[in-house]
């Protein structure tokens, strides 16, 4: 073990030095990834990597692809690893796996059928591919497998590279605390390489409970990094990563440490009058930091044209505090309130200029008919 990462070495077939390990177990997924959620690639994930039994059966091939109507047909990369055995050696069929030696003798013939009728669309008798995974005895000494059709004729061949590539996992290590609060996506990343120049194919799982379960996250995948949202997951601290590598046969594997996602508590900031900011989600124990946009803030309407307005006074609620900007660390769900102070002494000092002036007029006005003259007496 180095740099934090459990690392698998295998043989020409894969085999693990630690052949008593313990295979997780399969991890029902219903992703949002369309372009990998296939009947073909289904069939894959549920005959591959998360099979929960695996760990009791011998080491098999895994061998999969399509043949078409047309008479061609062609190889996914292969895995090897312990499952349940499909075909025996020697049974018969429509087509053929063929595992042939350095010298091109024949050391397994498997033979199986091909369906190509399609049961779910009434409106369609026939496809044109019928798609094959087959777990096959492991035998050493195989130089190449060929896909054969009952005349004989070889439909694929895949030919078995002398070497097995290297993988090395760059992130996660194990130890973080992964978030996609700051951003769409954490990445997960490795390095791997072929002595023969194979094109590498990966599969990664992701574990909620130290391998338990695993969700498998791509499959037959070309890069060497993928992006996945930590939204999908529970809060915990016992998640792993786990990344296959296939040159088409042999196969190699790494794992992380474990590595946590959240946990998660909540900021409220909260202001009768808006003009607060800093709710939100943050990872438990960050710093989260919160203010007023402004110290003072006109009201609205006839009072603000009075000049009326708002002053903040301070924080309220689960953190007090004077400061217009504060850091709190988020040990736990916090709601704090912004508390404004509404000043209205210009407007009750226009109110009581008003009044003042009306009362004045009124007053102007009694007074003013109090001395109008009487009229004169009328004329004898």
């Amino acid at each position: 073990m180095a740099g934090g990462v459990v690392s698998t070495p295998g043989t020409l077939l894969g085999r693990t030095n630690d052949s008593e390990r313990s295979q997780p177990p399969y991890f029902e997924w219903a992703g949002e990834s369309s372009h990998w959620i296939t009947l073909q690639m289904y069939q894959r994930l549920m005959a591959g990597w998360f099979n929960p039994e695996h760990s009791r059966d011998p080491l098999a091939i895994l061998v999969g692809g399509a043949v078409f109507k047309n008479g061609s047909a062609f190889f996914e990369p292969f895995l090897v690893q312990q499952a349940e055995i499909d075909l025996l050696p020697g049974s018969v069929g429509d087509y053929y796996i063929v595992f042939l030696d350095k010298e091109g003798r024949v050391l397994k013939r498997f033979g199986f059928n091909a369906s190509f009728l399609v049961f779910d669309n009434p409106l369609e008798n026939q496809k044109d591919e019928s798609y094959f995974n087959y777990y096959l005895e492991a035998v050493d000494g195989i130089r190449a497998v060929e896909l054969k059709d009952r005349d004989g004729r070889t439909l694929a061949r895949r030919e078995v590279s002398a070497n097995p590539p290297t993988l090395s996992l760059k992130f996660p290590l194990g130890g973080e605390r992964l978030t996609n609060l700051r951003s769409n996506k954490t990445w997960i990343s490795w390095e791997a390489n072929d002595p023969d120049g194979d094109t590498l194919y990966y599969y990664v799982a992701i574990s909620p409970d130290n391998g338990t379960s695993w969700l498998p996250l791509e499959v037959d995948y070309t890069g060497t990094s993928i992006g996945f949202g930590t939204w999908c997951f529970k809060p915990g601290d016992q998640y792993l990563v786990n990344v296959k590598v296939s040159d088409g046969f042999h196969t190699m594997e790494v794992f992380s440490k474990p590595f946590s996602i959240g946990p998660y508590v909540e900021l409220k900031v909260l202001s009768e009058i808006g003009g607060v900011n800093g709710s939100g989600w943050y990872l438990k124990g960050e710093e989260a930091v919160f203010s007023v946009l402004f110290t003072k803030r006109t009201m609205d309407g006839l009072l603000g044209l009075l000049g009326g307005y708002y002053e903040f006074t301070g924080w309220g609620g689960d953190f007090v505090s004077k400061e217009t900007r504060v850091s709190v660390t988020m040990d736990s769900d916090k709601t704090v309130n912004a508390v404004f102070r509404a000043d209205y002494t210009m407007p009750l000092i226009y109110v009581a200029i008003l009044v003042t002036m009306l009362l004045l007029a009124v007053f102007i006005v009694v007074r003013l008919r109090a001395r109008k003259p009487l009229p004169p007496p009328p004329v004898e």
